[in-house]
């Protein structure tokens, strides 16, 4: 989904959520470009920034085994290029998570 200034991304994944969670958490602080602003580890929510570009990063658990990852960044322009960082973001989640992803454009 976009609006103006922002766009988000939802996965639904075969994995726990705690999982995809600590994945992503790991994969955040290891990355020294990113600066986390904000953490609340019992929701399984984080948001970080990247220059000007903010990112927040919710894990929800849908059923045992399985999770919604939903990334929404904002930045003062909305580009393409801010679309394909967050496809990358998933790419990436889901690469660590050794599972697979498809997109779906709504």
């Amino acid at each position: 989904m976009k609006t103006d200034r922002q766009t988000t991304a939802t996965v639904s994944l075969d994995v726990d959520a705690e999982k995809v969670y600590q994945t992503s958490l790991d994969m955040i602080n290891k990355n020294n470009k990113l600066l986390v602003t904000s953490q609340a580890d019992a929701s399984r929510y984080v948001e970080f920034s990247e220059g000007e570009h903010a990112v927040s990063l919710r894990i929800a658990p849908i059923s045992e085994g399985k999770s919604r990852l939903t990334i929404t960044s904002a930045s003062p322009v909305v580009k393409q290029s801010t679309s394909n960082m967050m496809l990358m973001a998933v790419e990436k989640i889901c690469k660590e998570l050794n599972v697979s992803y498809r997109v779906v454009n709504d």
